[in-house]
């Protein structure tokens, strides 16, 4: 999603050079030169068209000029000139010839050479992408001191790419960077000093960093140092630099920044308190979509502060902040239902965003959901609900909120309800909330306490719990044998899940001598309830005759059952059933189906199975893409199988399981009598050198031949190839156009790349909404990079309102498919209980999951 070719234009417009030193220039003198074969001259005559210094701008002319100066060797024209070919800049685009020319400048020595052709490697554009190159070409860079290259080589050490990820290296080429006056090294200087990232945290001299990057227009810095004058970190507070920093961010459009300049101009904190300002400011950060600002703007509607009172304009303001999980919002947005102000009387959605904010803690969503309670308003009257609600408030020593019954008596009655005993229900439910952190902080050892109180009085959900709790040591020691008494009483309830925790203690001994016949036992009376966990292992023991008969047809019977009911293990096994003829008639189409449905939830063997099936046309048709897509995530998920056959696919260009001279002749002679699918396949064989000698142009001419027939895998390879200038030619409209091709017939990997255009502009006019449809539409298909790009669309709101359960959820699928930007953003999530409940377990393993992948742990 990089937007590169802002880098490019900034190489052609940016570069050292006399002119650039503002020199006098004899505009007849300097021509006369460059027509007598100057180079220099004609270098400098190219910069005179390109920046339109002294001379009507012209690409053509500029183009023209560093040709002629390249042609004789000149490093900084052959830069310049790659430059044109990547844009296309007075010529046509070519990647390959930018690329080629950029190289023999960076052979020469020139820095900012050296540093492109580290850009040129990262981004993949000229190049096939290759980040250990990149690192090499940076590290040439910053090795002459190239205020860029040493910037991009931190970059390299913070986020391991292409070098082992290492904070202190990171943080001495960020200085060097930044002594140059480099403004992103200056930026990520302050960032290393702020948050003692390869350096001890010093915020002074973080706040002098961020305010040099500041004074040069950075406007991540303008906010950064803003806040530290607000706050008086490393500097003297002072609520009128904060405020000059901030209309500075904020007129760059950061939305963090308007809202605090709204906060400013409302309080009258470093500027004249002036309320239409606030509401100015509130109003643009609040249509990016910032919660904190569209609550606030529905505030100053709601009172008229410095607007005219609008109730209804902030009804729709605090709807919005709502949406986003703003408590305050969802509590005043309640009240607005409750009363039937600015919106239609509609209790039934009051209690909505009551429950809403009270989930979250709020005392006063807690207070007003346990009073319609008590009186029914919204929601069946429920006296233990009401009670359980309230003194979740009281316990906060809050008073009655607006919306509060009016008379001192209903008033009276209502706090009387705190001191009513809570019921094992309410126990229960609490040690939840404790557990999983969802409106309380989380506490084992509180969750533990509520829960025993609760199972001592019976509640089977509660002993199941505490099971689990003493099973796997949260919040107590870890004792199988109290885990197991505890399955056991929730069990005997006829709880499922105790009966299938039981199971599992007299499967493996948990607390208990191993009985495999009771273990069998309990996974039937669980798997009745449709346990997708004990029908899995119901499946298991008649497979194997644990505590059973073996009886292969019951165990398909209950494999099957599993995996309708999702259990990836249980889909795992109907696969091998059906592949193998275990217990039904052999069939290697479900077999493979269901491999693929293993696979797309993560299942790391079903994978490596499933490249298998593509290999080897097992249940589906050979397709060595496939195979190969299938292999690297299996590889990337730690299979070891899959690691050492892609190794021998890269080192011969072979799958060993293919005759593949016979099969390139066959796909030639049916190519050439028109064959579609034999097209495509030549396609593959020529981009990938397999069996052939490896030949973009080839492949491309076969590609094209395809996808003119409608093949939805040829159109999305020439997409590819137009997009990335594979054969020569860069043609983003071309790209758009066939991508749009074969994303319209659901080829996922096409739908992802059309979505890429429409965020970029490239090849189509930008649409953010259409961005965010097709990174959707991939995405559903499991398109892993899709994925995580419609977890950040949902997540900052890029194209669709902001939404954290849908971004958790696509951040989820794709890290569950190895994305280690995923597994981060899932991580963070996991710890801050955004888009899912806290917990803290789960945050760690995904930490740990991205660690492994070399993301860096902060």
């Amino acid at each position: 999603m990089k937007k590169w070719l802002a880098l490019w234009l900034a190489l052609l417009l940016g570069m050292g050079c006399a002119l650039a030193q503002d020199k006098p220039v004899d505009l007849a003198q300097l021509m006369e030169k460059a027509r007598a074969g100057d180079a220099d001259a004609q270098y400098e005559l190219g910069i005179c068209y390109g920046k339109g210094t002294y001379v009507d701008q012209s690409w053509e002319q500029a183009f023209y000029w560093y040709q002629q100066a390249a042609q004789q060797g000149h490093p900084n024209a052959q830069s310049n000139l790659g430059g044109c070919y990547m844009l296309g800049y007075g010529c046509e685009p070519d990647a390959k010839k930018g690329f080629s020319l950029i190289k023999a400048a960076a052979e020469q020595g020139l820095p900012v050479a050296q540093y492109n052709m580290g850009l040129c490697y990262e981004t993949g554009i000229g190049v096939r992408k290759d980040l250990n190159q990149a690192f090499l070409w940076f590290e040439k860079s910053a090795l002459q001191g190239d205020g860029d290259g040493l910037y991009s080589l931190g970059k390299c050490y913070e986020n391991g790419q292409g070098t082992a990820a290492d904070p202190f290296l990171a943080f001495q080429y960020y200085e060097k960077s930044a002594l140059t006056g480099n403004i992103y090294g200056q930026f990520s200087l302050a960032s290393c000093y702020q948050y003692g990232k390869g350096v001890s945290e010093d915020l002074a001299k973080a706040a002098h960093w961020y305010e040099k990057a500041a004074e040069q227009g950075h406007r991540n810095a303008q906010f950064n140092i803003g806040v530290f004058y607000m706050m008086g970190w490393g500097v003297e507070q002072n609520d009128e630099k904060a405020a000059q920093w901030y209309l500075l961010a904020a007129e760059q459009g950061i939305p963090q920044a308007q809202y605090n300049l709204g906060i400013a101009f409302r309080k009258g904190k470093g500027v004249w308190q002036n309320d239409e300002q606030a509401v100015y400011w509130y109003t643009l950060a609040a249509e990016q979509g910032y919660a904190d600002a569209q609550y606030n703007l529905g505030v100053c509607y709601d009172r008229g502060l410095g607007v005219t009172a609008d109730i209804k304009k902030a009804a729709g303001w605090y709807q919005k902040a709502a949406e986003q999980g703003v408590a305050e919002a969802q509590v005043d947005l309640g009240n607005c239902y409750q009363k039937g102000q600015g919106v239609d009387q509609d209790y039934i959605l009051a209690t909505k965003w009551y429950r809403e904010a009270a989930l979250q803690g709020h005392r006063d969503g807690q207070l007003n959901l346990g009073i319609n309670y008590y009186y029914g308003y919204g929601v069946n009257q429920d006296m233990e609900q009401a009670a359980y609600w309230m003194m979740l408030a009281r316990q906060q020593d809050m008073k009655p909120s607006p919306a509060a019954p009016d008379t001192e008596e209903e008033e009276i009655t209502v706090i009387g309800l705190f001191l009513t005993p809570q019921s094992a229900q309410e126990q229960q439910s609490l040690g939840d909330q404790y557990f999983y952190g969802n409106g309380q902080e989380q506490n084992y050892e509180k969750a533990v306490e509520m829960y025993t109180l609760a199972a001592e009085e019976g509640n089977a959900q509660a002993q199941y719990m505490l099971g689990c709790c003493y099973l796997f040591g949260y919040g107590v020691p870890v004792s199988d044998a109290r885990a197991a008494e505890y399955f056991s009483l929730s069990a005997a309830q006829g709880l499922a899940q105790g009966q299938y925790y039981l199971g599992v203690c007299h499967l493996e001994g948990f607390g208990m001598k191993k009985n495999l016949e009771k273990a069998a036992e309990l996974f039937h009376l669980a798997a009745n309830q449709n346990n997708p966990f004990a029908l899995y292992e119901l499946g298991n023991c008649y497979r194997k005759g644990l505590g059973v008969q073996k009886n292969e047809e019951k165990a398909a019977r209950y494999y099957s059952l599993a995996a309708e009911a999702s259990h990836n293990l249980g889909k795992y096994e109907l696969a091998q059933c059906y592949l193998q003829g275990i217990g039904m008639e052999k069939d290697e189409i479900k077999g493979f189906q269901w491999l693929y449905s293993a696979a797309r939830q993560g299942h790391v063997e079903s994978a490596y199975q499933v490249a298998q099936c593509y290999q080897q046309g097992i249940g589906t048709q050979p397709d060595m893409d496939q195979a190969i897509y299938w292999l690297d995530l299996a590889a990337r998920l730690g299979h070891e199988g899959a690691k050492k056959e892609l190794d021998q696919i890269h080192a011969t260009g072979v799958f060993a399981s293919f005759e593949m001279e016979k099969l390139l002749s066959a796909h030639q002679q049916a190519a050439r009598e028109g064959d579609a699918n034999a097209q495509y396949s030549l396609g593959i064989c020529y981009d990938q050198g397999i069996s052939v000698q490896k030949d973009p142009k080839t492949a491309a001419e076969y590609f094209t031949a395809a996808a003119r027939q409608g093949h939805v895998k040829a159109q999305a390879m020439l997409g590819q190839y137009y997009y990335q200038g594979t054969a020569g030619i860069m043609d983003f409209d071309q790209a758009a156009h066939w991508f749009e091709k074969a994303a319209a017939q659901g080829d996922a990997s096409a739908q992802y790349h059309l979505a890429l255009c429409y965020e970029n502009g490239l090849g189509v006019s930008w649409d953010a909404a259409k961005a965010v449809k097709w990174y959707l539409a991939a995405a559903e298909q499991g398109h892993m990079e899709a994925q995580y790009a419609a977890g950040i669309c949902h997540y900052y709101g890029l194209g669709t309102p902001v939404n954290d359960e849908e971004a958790f959820r696509w951040f989820l699928a794709a890290a569950s498919q190895g994305d280690a930007l995923a597994q981060n953003q899932i991580s963070g999530m996991y710890q801050n209980g955004v888009g899912t409940a806290p917990d803290a377990d789960l945050a760690a393993y995904w930490k740990s999951r991205a660690a492994e992948q070399g993301f860096p742990v902060k």
